[in-house]
């Protein structure tokens, strides 16, 4: 989530709505990463990214949402394996960056 994003939440909605966007999205965050960090079906993995990949953009989770759209198009096995070790990467980093915004916004 960039901080820009996030400050532009902060002043756009009451701190409770920010917090249940937030929420709604970490919910999301894990279910598909769920799917994403065991799936050995490239058309399953594809889709899910492709969800992911919006429900990132929607909060502003660009790093995310691109290393998502990178692996729609995954084909076989091998890329499907190099595209969860960046998604996972992404998918840590953007927890980080919600946890540390929402306790900022306590």
């Amino acid at each position: 989530m960039t901080e820009g994003f996030a400050a532009q939440l902060a002043k756009d909605l009451p701190a409770q709505d920010v917090r249940h966007v937030l929420g709604v999205f970490a919910a999301d965050l894990d279910r598909f990463w769920d799917i994403l960090s065991i799936a050995t079906d490239p058309g399953l993995f594809a889709r899910t990214a492709h969800a992911l990949s919006g429900a990132a953009g929607a909060v502003g989770a660009l790093a995310l949402e691109a290393a998502c759209r990178a692996a729609m198009g995954t084909a076989t096995i091998e890329a499907l394996e190099a595209h969860r070790a960046l998604i996972g990467a992404e998918v840590t980093q953007t927890r980080i960056a919600c946890t540390a915004f929402l306790a900022r916004q306590s």
